[in-house]
């Protein structure tokens, strides 16, 4: 009893038809993700503006970490930026590891 060549084709296409709709869920929920990355980052990086004494927005992405040992309760961040306007460092957060996608 063999399989027709018709009926392997009509398999073929309907196999072929669900990796097209697979594909097409997928790429879906990748731009539903990418989406979403992209709103995270945008709300990410607006945690990482701070005011200066004039109330200018200031993007500080820059920091650094002083402590050490397990947990970021052992850390401290400070958000820094170059200011050529002051020709001085301007200090936007001290404190806590600010959210990264990650976190």
């Amino acid at each position: 009893m063999g399989v027709s060549s018709a009926g392997v084709t009509a398999f073929q296409d309907v196999q072929e038809r669900i990796r097209a709709r697979e594909r097409e869920r997928l790429a879906a929920t990748a731009r539903e993700s990418g989406d979403q990355i992209a709103a995270l980052r945008q709300q990410l990086e607006h945690e990482r503006r701070f005011r200066d004494e004039t109330g200018q927005l200031i993007e500080m992405p820059l920091h650094v970490k002083l402590g050490g040992g397990a947990g970021q309760d052992n850390h401290l961040r400070i958000h820094f930026a170059w200011s050529s306007d002051y020709a001085q460092i301007l200090v936007g957060h001290i404190g806590r590891h600010l959210r990264t996608a990650r976190s």
